[in-house]
């Protein structure tokens, strides 16, 4: 949807201009620009303050401004036919004051991040905060609504400028975040407005005001992060009973078009490690935690010199495949803080790629940070490459002993509902495929999720499902399903275990002190365990109330578990913890009735 969704609702009743065309379309095309740019910006705003998935919300409501816009000016539109030019330079003010005080309101307004959708304690302060961020989509909305209701007999050229300048405030926002950050972004929409202002005010001396504004607004844009920066949660739940305070040890932040990413000094008393069971306390390695968003956390450690910290990695599931499989060759979805590429070499790798879609989280191991991962980053055959994994796996022409991918997604969107209408093409049947293309004759791959019931069916049909299209063996002599705490992994082989693996397995998960909910060769019992030994694996999955069927490309929504008519579940269920289920049709239907209310 663009900036010119306001259309010509004005209808004929407004006089033609007396001002140049081409002014007109200048002033068009800035507004544009602006309000793109504060659109794409409000989805990064509400990652930090919120979550991510509410910031597309809030962008849907807050285009009801421009719709809004198209009936004030319908409203007004006898007063604007005396005066057209007056009210353009009105507008164009108003645009000017607005977006910055959206800014100020969507970064100071005391709103609980965790929102709850059953909650009407909630709905107001939620109702506020978009209004808040609405309110330059109305003024951006009156400006170019009432440009194009001016311009009719010009409407394609007039709609060609609202298009480009769209398109530059799209392109810009990224660009900006990069180098200026959030508020750095903002300060340069509201230059854009002032040039645009400049342009529609008549008089030297206003002009002359309104752009100091958007000099002083430029000039601002280089310091204005440090000036405003958009708060996170300074406390994070990254174990079950345990937090990580976070806050005055921030060492580094730097904003991308993908993310936020934070790093925070870990206090002696505060380290750990994620997967494992039961919790590693003795951590002697220096570490950082690095979050994107404000979450998706993963710790980065300094293993060099503590061997002992080292031998932490063998109560986890970083080191599980490797060790299990003596895997020469190791490749990684999903660097993150290189935990499982230090499991990998730990485990006895001696080639071990790792694959990495966050540009900055590749600069942190080799630049920012370099001398906490250079040890593992210097060893022959170890490498992390900048790319997406779906991507990186089709160009792939080396075949590894092992793919391990753990706990791949965004955490800022794990809200129950988050996922419902989300698409990842990573936990798909055949995004399974392509793992085990990568693998050789006797490969495997080693898949990590959270340890809920539900997740852990799902991912194992799509395992199944994938794994039958590779194998002519035996299911249950091919997997095993080891749960580490909150966490739990999915080994699958092309071909059965061998007996040395399975040994290896079960002094393994004895010794880390984790569960073994089924491995080849030992009834244990137990759903995971029924589903696996199941001969008719469809019909087990149609006989289970939650959604645990295979998802595929062309519906590729794996956290999607609720039946969308099951309200009685869904209800029961709506705020129940992501480690439990995602995907609550509920979810929606609540942010239906906010939207009604904002529309109304």
């Amino acid at each position: 949807m663009t900036s010119g969704s306001t259309g010509t609702s004005t209808a004929s009743a407004v006089a033609v201009t007396k001002r140049s065309p081409a002014r007109d379309f200048a002033v068009l095309a800035l507004v544009a620009a602006a309000t793109l740019l504060w659109e794409v910006l409000v989805t990064r705003l509400c990652a930090l303050r919120l979550a991510f998935h509410y910031g597309f919300l809030i962008v849907s409501n807050g285009l009801l401004g421009m719709g809004a816009a198209g009936s004030l000016l319908f409203a007004l539109r006898p007063r604007i036919a005396a005066a057209p030019d007056r009210w353009l330079a009105r507008f164009a003010i108003a645009a000017l004051v607005s977006l910055p005080l959206a800014h100020l309101w969507m970064v100071r307004f005391p709103i609980d991040p965790d929102l709850r959708v059953d909650s009407l304690a909630s709905l107001p302060s939620f109702v506020l905060y978009n209004l808040g961020a609405a309110l330059p989509f109305l003024t951006g909305g009156l400006v170019i609504g009432h440009l194009l209701t001016v311009h009719a007999g010009r409407i394609h050229r007039a709609y060609a400028w609202d298009l480009a300048g769209a398109a530059v405030g799209a392109v810009l926002c990224p660009l900006l975040l990069w180098s200026l950050g959030a508020a750095g972004a903002s300060a340069c929409a509201t230059a854009l407005l002032a040039a645009g202002a400049v342009l529609a005010v008549d008089g030297a001396r206003l002009r002359r005001l309104v752009g100091g504004v958007g000099v002083l607004a430029l000039a601002a844009a280089p310091v204005a992060e440090q000036a405003l920066p958009v708060p996170s949660s300074n406390e994070i739940r990254y174990k079950r009973g345990q937090r990580v305070r976070l806050g005055d040890e921030k060492v580094y932040s730097r904003w991308s078009a993908l993310s936020r990413v934070d790093v925070y000094r870990v206090a002696p008393e505060e380290r750990g490690m994620f997967m494992d069971e039961p919790v590693v306390t003795d951590a002697p390695e220096e570490q950082l935690f690095i979050t994107q968003d404000s979450s998706a956390d993963t710790f980065l450690h300094d293993f060099t010199g503590t061997p002992e910290g080292l031998a932490n990695l063998r109560l986890s599931l970083y080191g599980l495949g490797a060790e299990v499989l003596a895997a020469e060759s190791v490749f990684v979805i999903g660097a993150g803080g290189a935990a499982d590429l230090w499991g990998a070499v730990e485990g006895g790798a001696r080639r071990v790629k790792a694959v990495e879609l966050n540009r900055q989280i590749v600069d942190l191991h080799e630049d920012v940070f370099a001398e906490r991962s250079r040890a593992l980053l210097e060893r022959p055959g170890v490498e992390i490459v900048h790319a997406e994994g779906r991507a990186a796996l089709l160009r792939e022409t080396e075949r590894f002993d092992l793919l391990q991918m753990s706990g791949i997604d965004t955490w800022t969107a794990l809200a129950s509902g988050a996922y419902m209408l989300a698409e990842n093409f990573l936990y798909t049947v055949e995004a399974l495929g392509d793992m085990f293309a990568v693998t050789g004759p006797e490969g495997a791959i080693q898949v990590t999720r959270l340890s809920g019931e539900v997740e852990v069916l799902r991912l194992l049909g799509v395992v199944h499902e994938a794994w039958r299209r590779v194998s002519t063996a035996r299911f249950e002599e091919c997997v095993a399903v080891v749960h580490a705490g909150d966490f739990a992994s999915v080994l699958c082989r092309k071909v059965p275990f061998t007996p040395e693996q399975l040994a290896r397995l079960e002094a393994y998960v004895e010794r880390a002190g984790m569960g073994l909910d089924h491995g080849p060769g030992r009834v244990r019992g137990g759903v995971v365990e029924a589903f696996v030994r199941a001969d008719d694996k469809a019909a087990f999955q149609a006989s289970v109330p939650s959604r645990i069927d295979p998802v595929f490309d062309d519906r590729p929504y794996f956290f999607h578990f609720n039946r969308f008519l099951d309200w009685a579940g869904a209800r029961e269920l709506l705020n129940a913890p992501a480690s439990q289920v995602q995907g609550n049709p509920l979810f929606v239907l609540v942010q239906l009735a906010v939207a009604t209310l904002l529309s109304a």
